[in-house]
């Protein structure tokens, strides 16, 4: 089953080394970090840090992995982005030493390492610093098959506990890791060797812990009318239909930028070279690993396209096999067929300075935010919350406000509660036309809520809430504005708001 032992001697660059792959993973971590902390959350970071504050086995959009990650990093670093994001800084550091561990199992340390530099290069994972659901279904569906890999290397059947562990909490991290089981079960009835490790009793003794794992988010979607698990699942039916044609030129053009143009080449490549069962594939054995158990996942964003579109972060876990089976065609695959010699050198080098440029590139852009690649700098717009939640606070203190409002906008709402929870703020945040996101939480008392409270008011803020309609008094107070060198990223209406409707309580749900 091992094709490092097996197959002959692959030829790989002397550059290639640890030390030289080490040095990449490690500059690329810190770049990440300084980035963690000069900025501040993004949307959906701030709307997950609030789960963080109120930690339970499920929430509406997705599993509770990354609000059980956010909390341990701020536990740990602080009350900051860079608490909230040490989990994510830390996933490509862990899924890179996976990832070689496994390449260097099945092909070899040239492949492994070659994986690894790739894997880091890319143009998604070299600024992954975002504490998103993506962390923890990318690590443990790396690790899953780092244990299965170890389990092919010893036999020793006690890696399935691990294997199911691993697979269990990537489901914790997003459903989409369910199509990790798939992949597994696939990888194991592919074969009549791998139909006999069915007599194992620990493999199934990991498909329970898997389950047992999972116990708390499914009772919890039990309890809530399948919430989590519907929310998601509309994704399934097309709930944003689209153009066919758009979405696979999306598909394609997404991964082949984020992923890599030649990794993503030569990966598809690999995939369809050992669905084909070309009977002189070289490493035929181990390559199934890499390509069955991300074959579900990847036929299904396949199908995905053909109604809906494909967010390019949704093949995320796929990407370490992705680059593994890249990393091989380079090295051991292309190199075996005889003709084309010049094909295997070409492509290795095509996409190491691809990657190198890209990154290099990336890293200018956040570090200098030259004007003319604006568009480009998403961290422009990662400034200023701490400042505008500490004006907002000021107001309210002036205005004697009880509580502060955002009307349908989870983001917005997330980060002013997660600023000011970081300043030590105990005002609370209320929800407005988006209720049924919040309750993980209590609402304030009604005492409270007819109190006087102030509404922040962004360009986004939904048309169908008008703050006439919610409260009997509103009168314009300030603009506020949030700044990054010197300029005006977003300006915010806050708005003082009293005696509250019936649709306000309507608004703001049960």
């Amino acid at each position: 089953m091992n094709g490092a032992d097996t197959a002959p001697v692959s030829r790989a660059p002397a550059w290639l080394s640890p030390a030289l792959v080490l040095v990449v993973v490690l500059l690329l971590f810190i770049g990440r970090s300084w980035a963690a902390w000069d900025t501040d959350l993004v949307d959906d970071e701030g709307y997950y840090t609030l789960w963080s504050l109120h930690l339970g086995p499920g929430y509406l959009d997705h599993p509770p992995a990354v609000a059980w990650t956010i909390a341990l990093g701020r536990s740990l670093l602080g009350e900051n982005s860079l608490g909230v994001r040490a989990f994510a800084l830390l996933t490509p550091l862990l899924i890179s030493l996976a990832l070689y561990r496994t390449g260097a199992i099945l092909f070899g340390t040239a492949v492994g390492l070659l994986a690894v530099l790739w894997y880091n290069l890319t143009f998604g994972i070299s600024l992954s610093l975002l504490a998103t659901p993506d962390a923890p279904s990318m690590l443990f569906w790396m690790l899953a098959l780092w244990a299965l890999a170890e389990f092919l290397r010893s036999r020793n059947p006690n890696w399935w506990l691990l294997v199911g562990l691993f697979a269990g909490l990537g489901v914790l991290g997003k459903y989409t890791n369910l199509f990790l089981g798939l992949g597994l079960v696939l990888f194991l009835l592919s074969s009549a060797e791998r139909r006999r490790w069915f007599r194992h009793w620990q493999l199934w003794a990991g498909g329970v812990v898997a389950l047992l794992v999972l116990a708390p988010n499914i009772w919890w979607n039990y309890q809530n009318d399948w919430a989590g698990i519907g929310f998601q699942g509309r994704r399934i039916t097309g709930l944003f239909a689209s153009d066919p044609a758009r979405n696979y030129l999306e598909l394609l053009g997404g991964q082949a930028i984020f992923l890599g143009p030649v990794t993503l080449l030569l990966a598809l490549g690999g995939t369809i070279a050992w669905l084909l069962r070309r009977p002189t594939l070289q490493d035929r054995e181990a390559l199934a690993l890499p390509v069955l158990s991300g074959l579900p996942a990847l036929l299904y964003f396949i199908y995905h396209a053909s109604h809906s579109s494909v967010g390019a972060n949704w093949l995320l876990p796929l990407w370490p096999m992705l680059t593994l089976i890249a990393a091989w065609a380079a090295i051991r695959g292309l190199p075996s067929v005889g003709r084309h010699r010049w094909a295997a050198p070409t492509a290795l080098y095509a996409q190491t300075i691809y990657g190198l440029v890209v990154v290099l590139f990336l890293q200018l852009v956040v570090i200098l935010h030259p004007p003319q690649l604006e568009r480009l700098d998403r961290t422009r717009d990662m400034r200023g919350w701490t400042e505008v939640r500490a004006a907002i606070d000021a107001i309210a203190e002036a205005q004697g406000a009880r509580w502060i409002g955002v009307i349908n906008h989870y983001g917005i709402l997330g980060l002013l509660a997660s600023y000011g929870h970081f300043a030590g703020s105990d005002l609370p945040m209320i929800g407005i036309g988006d209720g049924y996101r919040y309750t993980f939480r209590p609402l304030p008392g009604a005492e409270t809520l007819e109190g006087p409270g102030l509404l922040v008011v962004h360009s986004s803020s939904d048309r169908r809430w008008p703050p006439e309609e919610l409260f009997r008094e509103v009168s314009e107070l300030e603009r506020v504005e949030r700044r990054f060198q010197g300029e005006a990223v977003a300006r915010y209406r806050v708005l003082a708001v009293s005696e509250p409707t019936p649709a306000f309580f309507d608004a703001i749900g049960p």
